[in-house]
C-alpha cells in the first residue's frame, strides 16, 4: 500500500461517518457531513502533517475541506 493510500486510510478512520474522503489528482477533498461532531482538530492536523495547503469553502450548503500540496 503507497504512504498515500495509507494516508486516505488514516483520514477515514479519523472521520468515520462525520465525513466522505474523494482523492484528486493533486490532494483530496473531504465533504464534512455533520460539523457537530466532525473531529477538526484530528484532521486538520492530519493534513498539515504531510505537508498540504488545506482551505474550507461552502459549496451548496455543505463545508469542504480542499488539499493541494505545497509548492515551494
Amino acid at each position: 500500500m503507497s504512504d498515500f493510500a495509507t494516508f486516505e486510510a488514516r483520514l477515514k478512520v479519523i472521520m468515520a461517518e462525520t465525513g466522505e474522503l474523494h482523492s484528486g489528482i493533486i490532494g483530496v477533498e473531504i465533504k464534512v457531513l455533520d460539523p457537530i461532531i466532525f473531529p477538526w482538530a484530528k484532521i486538520l492536523m492530519a493534513l498539515f502533517e504531510v505537508p498540504l495547503d488545506v482551505w474550507v469553502t461552502k459549496e451548496n450548503d455543505s463545508l469542504i475541506i480542499k488539499t493541494k500540496p505545497i509548492v515551494a
